[in-house]
């Protein structure tokens, strides 16, 4: 099985995984504290899967560093659930790293830029800050694709989505795996 066999594959099993988890459940089922951390699960996993589907333009410094920058921006909505989902593991042959900044003057070069909900009066800031370079954004809020983000979380039917933009990513210079738009919601 070649590499990017491999890969799809890796990402078609979390995507299993993560859509059959409930993003927002009952009451009578489980507390408002339990739910939202078996999302914010399922979201890591995703944002986990994500770099993996993503190339960087080779003449460019991400691509060669020796690890994956992944940074979230405003309040961090994940707890330690991203820190687990990343703990021990390789992204492209690279070890992850986490960076939290709590305001957007602070983002430094990372390949993805999670943007947490409370950013979103910041988010032509960002966007301007990140200057078109190859960041794989992903956000949560409702029209956070049309607001100029590449991967938007979406919950419907009680489980989490995504959506995408691919002339997003292809500003950005990113090229998206067909693999990860093939399971995506496209949105132009």
């Amino acid at each position: 099985m070649n590499r990017r066999t491999r890969f799809g594959h890796g990402l078609l099993a979390v995507v299993i995984w993560a859509t059959g988890l409930t993003a927002v459940g009952s009451p009578a089922r489980a507390d408002a504290a339990a739910v939202r951390f078996e999302e914010y699960q399922v979201k890591a996993a995703f944002l986990y899967s994500f770099a993996r589907f993503v190339e960087w333009p080779a003449d460019h410094p991400f691509a060669t560093t020796d690890e994956i920058r992944i940074g979230i921006v405003g309040r961090d909505p994940f707890g330690d659930a991203l820190d687990r989902t990343l703990q021990g593991k390789t992204i492209l042959g690279r070890k992850p790293e986490i960076r939290r900044y709590e305001t957007p003057e602070q983002i430094e070069a990372c390949h993805v830029l999670f943007i947490g909900n409370d950013q979103v009066a910041a988010m032509p800031q960002i966007l301007e800050r990140l200057d078109g370079a190859p960041v794989l954004t992903v956000g949560e809020w409702d029209g956070f694709v049309e607001d100029g983000g590449i991967i938007g979380f979406v919950v419907e039917q009680n489980r989490v989505r995504f959506e995408i933009d691919p002339e997003a990513a292809k500003r950005s210079g990113l090229k998206l795996s067909s693999k990860l738009l093939g399971v995506a919601r496209i949105v132009r």
